[in-house]
């Protein structure tokens, strides 16, 4: 901030630049000192373009290119190691996009090495829902015997997404503490671009495969319509699961 009061054109256009690309960039500060009468008219021109251009969608743009270009390298080794960094990414970005989550929970299988888990450990542990996302997604392969008690705490986390995956984690070790959270997740609203169905829909399908029934319930019902078949599952869940043979 203070270069861009600097006389040098080049170390105004640098510290611009670096402010455009910062991710935990404070934008409501920024604000406060563009609205000041006395700020150098360059200056509060640069601010106001610094604003412009450092929009949650852009950095969640970024973000997707970079994990789509991990995906889809054809030398995916070379990306080994980089977990802490897409850690430390995620971090400060707030994914909304279906599209960035998925692309960036793929492109964490190819980053992960052994050794990382005192990072996904931290990254269980972020404010950030995909942070804790990618890191619980492979924790099963590097943390053994650690790994279903490091992810039992997400299983009840505040963001459905994030359950989700701690659900879907649980699943892959075999363990029915995954049904509570996919039972949870039929009555998801997730309110950004239809999130809350496809939810439903993925919880679901699980919860089919793992115990042959959906009682007859449907992912596009009307919240009014659903609750009978929710209570139904929290009924089949307290008194059924513990008598039937789990598909696992």
């Amino acid at each position: 901030m203070t270069e861009l009061d600097s006389d040098d054109f080049y170390t105004r256009e640098v510290a611009m630049t670096a402010l455009i690309n910062l991710p935990s960039l404070p934008h409501k500060e920024l604000r406060e000192v563009a609205s000041v009468t006395i700020v150098d008219l360059d200056k509060k021109r640069r601010i106001l373009q610094i604003l412009n251009y450092n929009t949650s969608f852009r950095l969640e743009t970024i973000l997707y290119h970079l994990s789509t270009a991990i995906s889809k390298s054809d030398n995916k080794a070379a990306f080994k190691g980089l977990a802490p960094e897409l850690v430390a990414a995620t971090a400060v970005i707030d994914v909304k996009q279906r599209a960035v989550w998925d692309i960036t929970l793929n492109a964490m299988r190819h980053t992960v090495a052994r050794g990382d888990t005192p990072i996904l450990r931290t990254g269980l542990r972020s404010p950030s829902p995909m942070a804790r996302a990618i890191s619980l997604a492979e924790l099963t392969k590097i943390a053994d015997a650690q790994a279903q008690e490091l992810i039992k705490p997400l299983l009840s986390d505040e963001d459905d997404r994030v359950r989700y995956q701690a659900a879907i984690e649980t699943h892959a070790l075999g363990s029915p503490d995954c049904l509570p959270t996919y039972i949870s997740l039929l009555d998801s609203s997730f309110p950004y671009r239809k999130w809350g169905l496809y939810l439903r829909f993925r919880s679901i399908q699980a919860l089919k495969r793992i115990t042959r029934t959906d009682l007859g319930y449907r992912a596009g019902m009307s919240p009014e319509v659903r609750k009978p078949y929710l209570e139904a599952w929290d009924k089949w869940l307290k008194n059924d699961a513990p008598k039937v043979t789990l598909n696992f």
